[in-house]
């Protein structure tokens, strides 16, 4: 996640001064570490911010924000990754990134159990049992794709 703050005259276009920072999410820890991603060019979106007359802008990046923060969506895609198949992990993984689809991954990394999954047999049951709600967000997110 990059912040950015800029420093302008009131009413101004200007930027006199601008400060950026890249903190790592939760989302991003797990791709480096887990050796999904490697070191790669970022596509930023802004996601929300205000100032110089603007009381509040929100960005195409706030639909992702929740995702990339949340801890659920790395179990998730932890379990997956551990117990899933590669094509599945990968869909799941392109629709964490999707603004369609981010939201309904949060919700639906919600739902993994609190004890997540100790073998291949229960994680696939649990994505059996979801496979009506798994499908669904699947081709709902083929068709932004």
């Amino acid at each position: 996640m990059q912040k950015t703050t800029e420093w302008q005259l009131p009413w101004g276009r200007q930027t006199f001064f601008a400060r950026s920072e890249i903190e790592p999410t939760p989302l991003s820890i797990y791709l480096a570490t887990s050796g999904t991603v490697t070191a790669h060019s970022h596509q930023w979106l802004f996601v929300h911010g205000g100032g110089n007359g603007i009381k509040c802008a929100l960005g195409d990046g706030d639909e992702l924000v929740g995702t990339v923060m949340s801890p659920n969506v790395v179990r998730f895609l932890m379990f997956s990754g551990h117990y899933g198949e590669p094509e599945e992990t990968g869909k799941l993984l392109k629709m964490a990134f999707d603004r369609d689809a981010s939201h309904t991954i949060w919700g639906f990394a919600t739902l993994v159990p609190t004890n997540g999954f100790s073998n291949r047999e229960q994680y696939r049951a649990w994505i059996s049992d979801q496979r009506p709600y798994f499908d669904d967000l699947i081709e709902t997110a083929k068709q932004s794709w």
